[in-house]
C-alpha cells in the first residue's frame, strides 16, 4: 500500500536528492537480490526464526508480514526470478495490551528479473503495529522512516519522499486478499531526474488512499476504492510549478465478481515462491474464459487546473471528469457506460494558438453487448500467444503456425458473430472560441452529435443519428472568405443495414489476406457470394442563416435550406425500392460579384422540389459495390446499364418551382428511365412560366452593354414562342419525352429552340417591345407554333 501511495501521485518514478542511509541500503539490496549473488535466497523475506508462527505474537506477525506482501505483489506482479527481501529477518516484537510491532528492515522488490532490465525499489523500514482479535481480524498501523528509492541499471531514477506517511487497515488472517487498508500522507514529493537540466518535480500537500473488499456472502466479491490527492503541482527543479491541480480525486466499486477470480490473485499474490509467466498467462485465460466479470463503477474528477505556458500565458480549466460503469451479471443482461465532461476551459496572455470552452460532454452507453463471446475471444488471444507472452524479453520472433492460425480463427470469429446489442452516444459542447493571436479563427455556439443503435437477431443494425450546431463562425485569413452559419441540423435513421454481411467480408478479406501474405488485391479477391440487405431510412437536413463574407465586404448567403430523403430497406433478393426527395431553397443571394456576370433581377432565389422514385435498384447497385465486377469480367458500367433496362426506374416531380425577382416557374410530372440516354426514357412535364416578358425586356437592355446574353435572348424568344399564354404574363408548356419523338414542347419538338438569328445577329426590336422570331424556319422545319406571342412591356 505504500508503494501504491506513491505511484497514485505519479504514474512515473522520480529521483529525490537521496540520503545516506538510503543509498547504502540500496546497495545492500542490490547485492542481495542480485541474480548473480543471490544463492539460495528464498524469493520472498522470512520471519525471525526465533517466533512461533502458531500463537500469539508470532501468529499476529505472520499475519502482517502476508498482508503486506500481498499488497507489495500485487502492485508489482513479480515472477519468477524476482525477489522481495529485508535487510536479515522480519522482526518482531511485544507492545502493550497485547499488541504486536511487526519490522520490515530495509524493505525491497527486484521485478523485471525476466525482462533482462529489473527494477529495484527500496522502501527503507516498514514498521506496523497490530493487534489481533479474538475473531481472527487483526487491525493494523504502519509508517515508512523515509523515501521510497528506484533504481535501473544500477543508477538511483527516481524517489517518493513525503513529511509524513501513515497506514492502517484490517483483515482477516484466513482471508489475506480481502479487508480494508487506508494510507494518509501529507508533504509528498516525486521528483524525475532529466538528462539535462532540471528535474521534474510533482507535489501534493495530501495524499489519501482506501481500499476495501469483503466477501458478500452469496459467492461474489464487493470492493470500494477511493483516491484523494490536494494542491497538486509540477514545476521544474526548485521553479514556481508550471501545472497546478486544486484535487484529484477517484472512486472504483465493484460488485457481483465471482469469487472465482480470487484464483488469480492466489497465484500471484500468494504462496511462498513466484509464479512462472506461463502459469499467469493459463489462469487468466481460463478464467476470462469462464467467469462473468460482475458490476464495476469508476469516476474520477480533477478541479482547478491551471497550466503554464509561461509567466504571463495560461491555460485554466475548471473541470474535468470521468465515469465509466461496465455490468455483467451471472443471469442477466450486461450493460455499460462511459462518460466526459470539462466545464469551463479558458486561454490567457499572448498564446500563438487559444481555445476557449464553455463545456464539453462525451457519453456512450449501451447493453446486450456479447461480453461472453468477447471475453472467450480474449481468452483464446491469450491461449494463443501465450509461449510469446511467457518469455518477456525475448526476442520477437514469427507465431508458429499453428499459433498464427489459432489467432486468426479468433479474431474472425469473434468479428463474425459478437453481437453490439443496442445502445446510444452522445457528445454536447458549447462556447467554443478558438483565436490565432487575438482573432477568432473559429467559433461555436453550441455543438450536439448523437447517434444510437440496436442490433436484431439477423445481424441487422438499426438506429438513429443526430448532428445540429449554432452560431458557427470560421474566419481564417489563410484559408478563403468568412463564413457563417446560424444553424445546422442534420436528423436522420438507418433502418436494416446489413452488419453480418460486412462482418462476413471482413473476415474474408483477412483470411484471404493471411494466406497470401500480401494486402488484398481488388482485381482477383473474391468475397461471400450472399445477398445481403441494403439499408433503408431517411434523413433531413436543415440550414439557416448562411453569410458569406463580412458586415464590411458581404459575398451572399442562403435564408434557409431544407432537404429530406427517405429509402425503404430492401431484403435479400430485392433489387429495387422507393424513396422520396425533397429540396426547398429560400433567400438565395449570390453576392455582388454576380452582378458582374449577370443581371441580379435574372438570379433565383428560391426553388422547392419534391420527387417519388419508383423502382429504384439502388439495392443492386450497392450489392455491386461491396462485390468485385472486374473478377468476374463484368462492365459495372455494363451492369448498371442492365439494371435500369430492366426495373425501368420512374420518378414522379410533385412539385418544380424557381423563383426570382422578376419572375417564377412552377412544374409538375413524371419521367421512366429505361438507360443512361435519353433516347431511354419516356414521360410528361407540365410547366407554367412568369415574368418572361419583363426577364426579355430585361435582357434586350442589357445585351447592348454585354453582347454575350444575346444568346440566352434568343432562346427566351424561342421559348415564349412556344408557349402558350393562358393569360397575360403567363405561359404554360406540355413538355413530352419519348423514345421515337423525343422532346417535344407544346406539340413541337425541341429543336425549335435552336432557331432564329445566328450568334452575332441582333435580334429584331423595338423602344420597348421584342418581337418573336418566326416559328418555321426553313433550316429547322418546324411547324407553326400553338401558342401565341404578344407585345411585352420592358420591366421598369
Amino acid at each position: 500500500m505504500a508503494i501504491l501511495a506513491g505511484l497514485l501521485v505519479a504514474q512515473t518514478a522520480m529521483p529525490h536528492g537521496g540520503s545516506a542511509w538510503a543509498q547504502s541500503a540500496a546497495e545492500d539490496a542490490a547485492r542481495a537480490v542480485s541474480p548473480t549473488s543471490a544463492g539460495d535466497l528464498p524469493p520472498l523475506p522470512a520471519l525471525d526464526p526465533a517466533l512461533n508462527t502458531d500463537e500469539g505474537m508470532g501468529r499476529t506477525a505472520a499475519a502482517v508480514r502476508q498482508r503486506v506482501l500481498v499488497n507489495v505483489r500485487q502492485l508489482f506482479s513479480p515472477m519468477e526470478g524476482d525477489r522481495i527481501a529485508t535487510d536479515g529477518p522480519i522482526l518482531a516484537e511485544e507492545m502493550g495490551k497485547g499488541g504486536t510491532r511487526v519490522t520490515f528492515p530495509d524493505l525491497s522488490i527486484r521485478t523485471g528479473t525476466l525482462s533482462g532490465d529489473p527494477t529495484l525499489v527500496v522502501f527503507g523500514d516498514v514498521v506496523a503495529e497490530a493487534t489481533a482479535g479474538a475473531d481472527g481480524g487483526i487491525e493494523y498501523t504502519a509508517s515508512l522512516s523515509g523515501p521510497i528509492t528506484f533504481f535501473s541499471k544500477g543508477e538511483q531514477i527516481a524517489d517518493l519522499a513525503f513529511d509524513r506517511l501513515t497506514m492502517n487497515g484490517a483483515f482477516d488472517a484466513e482471508a489475506p486478499l480481502l479487508g480494508e487498508d487506508t494510507i494518509a500522507a501529507k508533504g509528498v514529493t516525486l521528483t524525475v531526474p532529466a538528462d539535462v537540466g532540471d528535474p521534474t518535480v510533482v507535489t501534493a500537500e495530501i495524499v489519501d488512499l482506501n481500499g476495501r473488499a469483503a466477501s458478500d456472502g452469496d459467492g461474489t466479491i464487493g470492493s470500494t476504492y477511493t483516491a484523494r490527492a490536494v494542491s497538486v503541482g509540477i514545476r521544474q527543479g526548485e521553479g514556481e510549478p508550471t501545472v497546478n491541480i486544486e484535487r484529484i480525486g477517484g472512486t472504483l466499486s465493484g460488485s457481483g465478481t465471482p469469487e472465482a477470480w480470487l484464483e488469480g490473485g492466489r497465484l500471484t499474490a500468494l504462496g511462498e515462491r513466484f509464479p512462472r509467466p506461463e502459469q499467469v498467462v493459463e489462469t487468466t485465460s481460463r478464467l476470462l474464459g469462464t467467469q462473468p466479470l460482475g458490476k464495476m463503477v469508476a469516476a474520477a474528477e480533477l478541479t482547478g487546473i491551471e497550466i503554464h505556458g509561461s509567466p504571463t500565458e495560461s491555460v485554466s480549466i475548471d473541470r474535468i471528469g470521468l465515469d465509466m460503469a461496465a455490468d455483467e451479471p451471472a443471469s442477466g443482461t450486461p450493460s455499460g457506460a462511459f462518460g466526459i465532461a470539462l466545464d469551463t476551459m479558458r486561454s490567457q496572455g499572448d498564446l500563438p494558438v487559444a481555445v476557449d470552452l464553455g463545456a464539453l460532454r462525451m457519453s456512450i452507453k449501451g447493453q446486450d453487448l456479447d461480453v461472453a463471446r468477447l471475453r472467450g475471444h480474449m481468452a483464446d488471444v491469450l491461449t494463443a500467444l501465450g509461449p510469446a507472452i511467457a518469455t518477456p524479453g525475448a526476442a520477437p520472433a514469427d507465431l508458429p503456425p499453428e499459433q498464427e492460425q489459432a489467432l486468426l480463427a479468433a479474431l474472425v470469429g469473434v468479428m463474425k458473430d459478437v453481437a453490439l446489442g443496442e445502445g446510444d452516444s452522445r457528445m454536447v459542447l458549447s462556447g467554443l472560441d478558438v483565436r490565432d493571436r487575438g482573432r477568432t479563427m473559429f467559433g461555436l455556439d453550441t455543438f450536439e452529435m448523437t447517434a444510437g443503435w440496436a442490433e436484431d437477431d439477423q445481424g441487422r443494425l438499426s438506429g438513429p443519428s443526430r448532428l445540429a450546431l449554432a452560431g458557427l463562425r470560421v474566419d481564417d485569413p489563410q484559408g478563403g472568405m468568412p463564413v457563417r452559419v446560424g444553424r445546422l441540423d442534420i436528423d436522420s435513421a438507418t433502418e436494416g443495414f446489413d452488419l453480418a454481411a460486412y462482418r462476413e467480408m471482413v473476415a474474408a478479406l483477412i483470411e484471404q489476406s493471411v494466406a497470401t501474405g500480401l494486402p488484398p488485391d481488388p482485381m482477383t479477391m473474391t468475397l461471400p457470394n450472399k445477398q445481403q440487405a441494403v439499408a433503408g431510412g431517411s434523413m433531413t437536413m436543415t440550414l439557416e442563416d448562411v453569410a458569406l463574407g463580412n458586415k464590411m465586404n458581404p459575398m451572399g448567403g442562403l435564408s434557409g435550406l431544407t432537404l429530406t430523403y427517405t429509402m425503404e430497406a430492401a431484403e435479400p433478393g430485392v433489387d429495387a425500392v422507393g424513396a422520396d426527395l425533397s429540396l426547398d431553397i429560400r433567400g438565395l443571394d449570390t453576392g455582388p460579384m454576380t452582378a458582374l456576370v449577370v443581371p441580379l433581377e435574372l438570379v433565383p432565389t428560391d426553388a422547392t422540389l419534391a420527387v417519388t422514385g419508383q423502382r429504384l435498384p439502388i439495392p443492386a447497385l450497392a450489392r455491386l459495390s461491396m462485390g468485385n465486377p472486374a473478377a468476374g469480367g463484368r462492365d459495372p458500367e455494363r451492369v448498371a446499364e442492365a439494371l435500369l433496362a430492366k426495373h425501368r426506374p420512374a420518378f414522379t416531380v410533385d412539385t418544380l418551382t424557381v423563383g426570382g425577382p422578376i419572375y417564377g416557374i412552377e412544374g409538375n410530372g413524371d419521367i421512366t428511365v429505361a438507360g443512361s440516354a435519353m433516347p431511354d426514357s419516356q414521360g410528361a412535364f407540365n410547366l407554367t412560366v412568369t415574368g418572361l416578358d419583363e426577364t426579355m425586356a430585361l435582357l434586350q437592355e442589357q445585351v447592348q452593354i454585354d453582347p454575350s446574353l444575346q444568346q440566352p435572348l434568343l432562346a427566351l424568344v424561342a421559348l415564349r414562342g412556344l408557349g402558350r399564354a393562358d393569360e397575360p404574363g403567363t405561359y404554360r408548356y406540355e413538355v413530352a419525352l419519348a423514345p421515337d419523338t423525343g422532346v417535344v414542347i407544346n406539340g413541337t419538338p425541341a429543336a425549335a429552340l435552336m432557331v432564329g438569328p445566328q450568334p452575332g445577329t441582333t435580334p429584331p426590336a423595338s423602344p420597348g417591345m421584342v418581337e418573336p422570331p418566326s416559328t418555321e424556319s426553313p433550316e429547322s422545319g418546324g411547324a407553326p407554333s400553338q401558342g401565341g406571342a404578344g407585345e411585352v412591356r420592358k420591366s421598369r
